[in-house]
């Protein structure tokens, strides 16, 4: 079953946005390779992200629009770190988070989805950054 459907960045997407961000802290472990888009399969998120914004049904039908493979060009916006993880904001690819992002790292033991949780972002303050990723879906690991 499909756990969640997202876009995978290429590799010179990944390597610029590393380079862009800077040094990580000590012991952090760098991500930045995929965007969560929404739980589930792009026609059918989960029930539990029903979204109450009036641009729901917008967003429900621009997820369904796309197909796995296609290459979608992301435009990174804005910059979150805590004491446990760091992301970049983007936009260019429909996402049921409020704030559509990318987990760039995470302090020790930390899993990518700490960044679901940040609230304050600042504008990106480095060069333009443009980054390329192709639609997938994840599978559930079978127990």
């Amino acid at each position: 079953a499909v756990r969640c459907s997202g876009l995978e960045l290429d590799t010179a997407s990944r390597e610029a946005l590393l380079r862009a961000v800077g040094p990580l802290p000590e012991g952090w472990r760098s991500w930045g390779d995929r965007m969560v888009l929404c739980q589930g399969l792009l026609e059918r998120p989960s029930p539990a992200e029903a979204d109450r914004r009036s641009v729901a049904a917008d967003l429900l039908t621009r997820l369904a629009a796309l197909k796995l493979g296609e290459v979608v060009e992301l435009r990174v916006v804005s910059l979150a770190k805590t004491s446990d993880a760091l992301a970049v904001g983007v936009l260019g690819a429909p996402a049921i988070g409020r704030n559509p992002h990318i987990a760039v790292a995470t302090a020790p033991g930390v899993w990518p989805s700490a960044a679901e949780g940040i609230a304050e972002w600042r504008p990106w303050k480095g060069d333009a950054l443009s980054l390329r990723g192709k639609v997938v879906q994840w599978l559930r690991a079978e127990s």
